[in-house]
């Protein structure tokens, strides 16, 4: 997997990993700063913005990237390939 952008600007919003020749962001998130209804309700509207922009938007649980890193690899990749 290339490396990413970490912590980038698009379109005014930051974002937590992006692939800009691709036009793929992934977001990491955790229960801390992702698990009430009204920051779920943002990070759905950033996505809605960032897919208006053909962007596509990846989420990823800590426990998925944790515990299942090999799975997240494999789908990242599929999206990478899929937009190269």
């Amino acid at each position: 997997i290339p490396s990413p952008r970490l912590n980038a600007m698009v379109a005014g919003l930051m974002v937590d990993a992006l692939w800009p020749d691709q036009r793929v962001i992934v977001e990491l998130d955790g229960a801390r700063n992702h698990s009430s209804s009204a920051q779920i309700h943002r990070d759905r509207q950033r996505d809605l913005r960032l897919r208006a922009l053909g962007y596509l938007i990846l989420r990823y649980s800590y426990h998925q990237v944790t515990r299942n890193a090999s799975q997240v690899a494999t789908d990242l990749t599929a999206a990478l390939l899929s937009r190269a």
